[in-house]
Order: C-alpha cells, then sequence, then structure tokens
C-alpha cells in the first residue's frame, strides 16, 4: 500500500502527497477526494438492443449517446433496424427512413427544433456520379442539378456523343500524337494542337494535360468561387466571347472573369455570389470600371445597365444572384 494512492479503495499509483496524479489534481483544484469515474471500454456493439454500431460513450453509439444527453427515448437510428422500403413520412419526402420515420435530413431538422421543410430532389443516382453510361466520376455541380461529369458536360455543350472517356494518355501514345502535332485534353476530351498545352520540365518537356484553356478555367474557377461547370457553362452561354464589345477569344484565352468589386474589393478574388460575366480586358479594366465610377454623373447607356443589372452569370442561372 505504500507506493499506492491514499484515497479510498483507489489502486493508483503514487504521483504526489500519497495520492495519484488524479486525486492529487481534484484535491489541489476542489479540496475533495469524490470517488473518480470509471471509465466505460469503448470496445464491442453499442448497447442498444440491435445496434451493431461501434461504442462511442458510455456503453452506447453516437447517435444514440446523442439522443441520452437530449433525455429523449432511445430508438432505432441506421438501416439496420428499419426496412428498406420505409419512407420517410416528412413533407413530400420519400425518402429512406433514417429514425423515428423521417430521413436523416428532416430528422435532424426535428432535434434541432426546426421546421420539417420539403427537401430538393434527389439525384437519379444517390451517390452522385456522372450519368453517361460506364462513367462513374462525380457530377460537378449536384446542387444545381448537374448530372454529369465535367468531360462528359462540355461534350454535351458541343453536341458530340457521350462517349467513354480517356482517364490519361499511354507512355506508348504520346509519340504518336506528338508525331501529328497533337496531344490529349484529358477534361474536354479531344485531340488538340500541341501549342494549347503546358510544357511538364519533370515529364523532360513532355505535355501537360489538360490543356490550357481547361487548366485556366480551372484556376479561374478556384479564385472566383465557382465550380468547373458553372465557368464553362459561361463560357458556352456567352459563345466565348466579351459580353459587351463582344469581341471573340478561342477557347476564352483572353477573357476576364468580371465581378462585383462593391461585394468583393480584394483583387481577383470573389465570393461566387457577385460573379457577373467575361469581358474582354479593355472592357473589365476600363468601360465598366470607369461607368460605374460615373455611372450617377454620366447619361444611362442601356448597354451597361443591362450588364449590370442582369448580367450573364445571373441570367443563365449559373449563380445566385447576390441579396
Amino acid at each position: 500500500m505504500g507506493n499506492r494512492c491514499a484515497a479510498g479503495d483507489c489502486a493508483r499509483p503514487l504521483y504526489s502527497r500519497g495520492y495519484c496524479n488524479h486525486h492529487y489534481d481534484r484535491l489541489r483544484r476542489s479540496g475533495n477526494l469524490l470517488p473518480l469515474q470509471k471509465r466505460m471500454s469503448t470496445d464491442g456493439p453499442c448497447a442498444f438492443d440491435g445496434c451493431t454500431t461501434k461504442v462511442y460513450a458510455k456503453g452506447m453509439c453516437n447517435a444514440h449517446y446523442q439522443q441520452s444527453k437530449r433525455g429523449v427515448e432511445l430508438t432505432a437510428v441506421g438501416s439496420w433496424l428499419i426496412p428498406p422500403d420505409a419512407k420517410c413520412v416528412g413533407p413530400e419526402c420519400g425518402r429512406q427512413q433514417y429514425s423515428r420515420e423521417l430521413c436523416n435530413t428532416h430528422y435532424y431538422q426535428r432535434s434541432a427544433g426546426r421546421e420539417l421543410t420539403i427537401l430538393p430532389a434527389q439525384r437519379s443516382r444517390p451517390d452522385g456520379s456522372c450519368e453517361a453510361s460506364g462513367c462513374r466520376r462525380s457530377a460537378e455541380d449536384g446542387a444545381r442539378g448537374d448530372v454529369l461529369c465535367v468531360s462528359h458536360g462540355i461534350m454535351q455543350r458541343r453536341g458530340a456523343d457521350l462517349v467513354p472517356l480517356v482517364t490519361r494518355t499511354e507512355t506508348a501514345q504520346m509519340p504518336a500524337l506528338l508525331a501529328r502535332g497533337v496531344y490529349w485534353c484529358t477534361c474536354c476530351q479531344q485531340e488538340l494542337p500541341r501549342d494549347r498545352f503546358l510544357t511538364d520540365a519533370q515529364r523532360g518537356g513532355a505535355p501537360r494535360t489538360p490543356c490550357r484553356a481547361c487548366s485556366g478555367k480551372s484556376t479561374r474557377a478556384k479564385k472566383f468561387n465557382i465550380s468547373f461547370a458553372a465557368l464553362d457553362r459561361l463560357f458556352a452561354s456567352q459563345d466565348h466571347r466579351c459580353a459587351l464589345c463582344g469581341i471573340e477569344a478561342e477557347d476564352g484565352d483572353g477573357l476576364n472573369l468580371d465581378h462585383d468589386h462593391e461585394c468583393c474589393p480584394e483583387k481577383g478574388t470573389s465570393c461566387g455570389k457577385c460573379v457577373r460575366g467575361l469581358l474582354c480586358w479593355a472592357c473589365n479594366a476600363g468601360v465598366v470600371t470607369w461607368y460605374e465610377r460615373m455611372r450617377d454623373r454620366v447619361p444611362a447607356y442601356p448597354l451597361f445597365e443591362e450588364y449590370l443589372n442582369n448580367p450573364p452569370a445571373v441570367k443563365f442561372g449559373l449563380v445566385d444572384r447576390h441579396t
């Protein structure tokens, strides 16, 4: 007993002044030596009858432990105790039940004390994958109802057949492609001239895929906080032309992504909701900037007013109007 804690029947080793680490710390902080709470093992399944989920706390899984903390009756949670044909009773909802006759989303709405709302329609594929035959890539922008991945979406907008994707160019194919002066873009899925690709110095000067246009779109999409699919649709909706002067830029090369600087003043960034459209450098840096500053001093120009009040990104439903 000389090397054991002196607090009751505690068998932990000594730490200081005759007590173990836990009792010494409790005595120093509160001045009492209440019995320590015995830790429960986290091995094995949840104690709720029929639940096979691993223990999270107090002998229960996370879902049943949260029910216990809220003081509600423990009920079956998850699909293991709920028939596969049991549908949610929430408003206009036919999703699979999760708990208390509700789907996962409606269950957590009720748990948070919120009103049960009508949920957006589920995608035809629950895993959110592309619906082109044989393709298992993720659909780019599921929140807006997209059902195709980036590459198949580009094919569809160009009127091409939705063919299986080439995910990479084999090393054996590279010399044959380069001998013809072309290379394969893994994003837009087409052969393009060699000069449309950047050079990868780590691969001995080999072309880097995707092509310059797709790579540039991806960079701009990330900087301006919109999806690649939305930006690609914006290019297609403007026919790769400036929204004001109509100058054409091949594959969007030379077009700037314009946004409302009153919303996001920092250069080169945007919240995504204030994106307006694609402009050439002269219209973006000169015309629009000047007109916004002089708007209350010069006569209204219908073309500029239409662009500022109903920009292409909003007109074509690619971004939500900032409120």
